[in-house]
């Protein structure tokens, strides 16, 4: 699977997103809808993205835009899906979809079933590392006016932060390698292995984990730290 962080630098270039947005134009969206009706398209319930590869032709696609954009439309989508949402479609439509990524899709189908349709401008960017989510995926919708009234949906992108997606991905190891860890440095600790040990994962900054061990009922939790030691990702036990 290619990195999360590649899709965002892939599809932030200006001449992939200049290639997409040439379809939604004021001028174009009438013949973009005609064009997803040949096709078949249920407006009703046509969702974000899926319409890219027929409005633009696969030779039209900058670079290696197209090889990986069915692969970046998925993790894009179901990070939203997991994301609960509290906005509502725009400030004329107060429905408000229950995930960001029923947002994505409701915002959409409200341009294109529009008469006449609404503009759209596409925009992709990075989350930092300081974000209080860097790891997961967003959608940004605005709806800017023209002096004359006129509306247009500003439908950005945010992508994960680079450097948080690629220093959580090491710590996909299983949980009962990570509690073995735990349950042998406790072992050392308290000079006897647990009778029990239950084990909480928690994700805190870019490159560390905060576990929480309890020990029996009556036992206060300790709080551990597995830190990563450098690019071969080996797990240490830092103190309680």
């Amino acid at each position: 699977m290619v990195g999360t962080s590649f899709f965002a630098g892939l599809y932030a270039d200006p001449k992939f997103l200049e290639a997409m947005n040439k379809n939604y134009t004021k001028e174009a969206m009438g013949p973009s809808k005609s064009k997803l009706k040949t096709h078949g398209f249920d407006f009703v319930t046509m969702e974000w993205g899926e319409y890219q590869d027929i409005l633009t032709p696969k030779e039209n696609w900058p670079g290696n835009t197209h090889q990986h954009w069915q692969e970046s439309l998925r993790e894009a989508r179901e990070s939203l899906a997991s994301q609960r949402n509290y906005e509502t479609v725009s400030p004329t439509d107060t429905h408000k979809p229950r995930t960001k990524c029923d947002l994505a899709d409701a915002v959409i189908r409200k341009c294109f079933n529009a008469d006449p349709p609404i503009p759209i401008v596409v925009n992709v960017t990075k989350k930092d590392a300081l974000d209080a989510d860097p790891t997961s995926h967003d959608v940004l919708i605005d709806w800017p006016q023209t002096a004359t009234g006129e509306t247009s949906l500003k439908f950005t992108i945010v992508c994960p932060c680079e450097e948080s997606a690629n220093a959580l991905r090491p710590h996909q190891v299983e949980r009962e390698a990570i509690e073995r860890l735990l349950r042998g440095s406790l072992d050392a600790i308290f000079g006897q292995r647990p009778a029990t040990a239950s084990v909480q994962f928690f994700k805190n900054g870019i490159d560390l984990i905060d576990v929480g061990v309890k020990i029996g009922p009556a036992v206060s939790p300790i709080d551990f730290r597995l830190k990563l030691a450098g690019p071969d990702a080996r797990l240490h036990l830092e103190g309680p």
